[in-house]
């Protein structure tokens, strides 16, 4: 028996209403609350719809692989990774991996390259760990991603003056400045400025350290130390 027909909010997806300013998703137990924010709303949906997939299904190994691979990446290529994988899951969500070939990875390709090329390349990219985790996990025996050049990037030449840098500090939050001023002296990543704590910092001698995980096979620490209050902080050596 069909399910009673929406009388509104036609253009969402399945099993997404808009309740108030919030979306909601209607699952089988209860109703989640997914958030305002439409980007993040959707790719909620997406991790909730490959829960719920038949499991041989593609809808369903990318929901795996946003459950067990994505949380051990970095917080910013865990965000980047459920958006694109709310795009793969629209294309790719009906079919199984062992029926994708490499003209439907082309296809997708060429179609993502007329909204962005930079985009499609990030797609294909996790296209393609997510057929390798589907190998592994016996879904598939080939992966058609492989057969599939991305496209040439053209590298950025620009990059921000003094001048630009201070006209956005002197507008920023001190914490955000404060954090502008770590990134510039040590060169480090956002995600490990972000995840530094207060026990990290020493005032004797004056000096903090950033656990660095480059993969999750290496990982390494960096001491940075100052010679005055007022001094710029000087890296030291990388220490394993």
């Amino acid at each position: 028996m069909m399910g009673r027909q929406r009388k509104h909010g036609l253009h969402l997806p399945p099993r997404m209403y808009l309740k108030g300013r919030s979306y909601w998703y209607a699952g089988k137990a209860r109703w989640i609350n997914l958030g305002r924010s439409l980007p993040v709303v959707r790719t909620e949906w997406a991790v909730l719809e490959n829960t719920d997939a038949p499991a041989e299904m593609m809808s369903s190994v990318i929901g795996r692989y946003l459950r067990e691979v994505v949380p051990e990446k970095a917080p910013s290529t865990q965000a980047g990774n459920r958006l694109e994988a709310a795009t793969l899951t629209k294309v790719f969500g009906l079919m199984k991996p062992a029926e994708i070939t490499p003209a439907d990875v082309w296809d997708f390709m060429q179609t993502r390259a007329k909204t962005s090329k930079v985009r499609a390349n990030r797609e294909r990219s996790l296209l393609q760990d997510i057929m390798r985790h589907a190998i592994m996990w016996g879904h598939c025996k080939d992966n058609p991603v492989r057969e599939v050049k991305p496209f040439k990037e053209t590298p950025r030449t620009r990059y921000v003056t003094d001048a630009e840098f201070e006209a956005v500090k002197r507008i920023a939050s001190p914490i955000v400045a404060a954090l502008m001023d770590l990134a510039r002296f040590t060169g480090q990543r956002r995600g490990d400025l972000l995840a530094l704590r207060r026990d990290a910092i020493t005032l004797y001698p004056r000096q903090f350290s950033i656990h660095n995980t480059p993969t999750r096979q290496n990982s390494a620490s960096l001491a940075v130390t100052t010679t005055s209050p007022r001094a710029r902080p000087r890296p030291a050596i990388w220490q394993s």
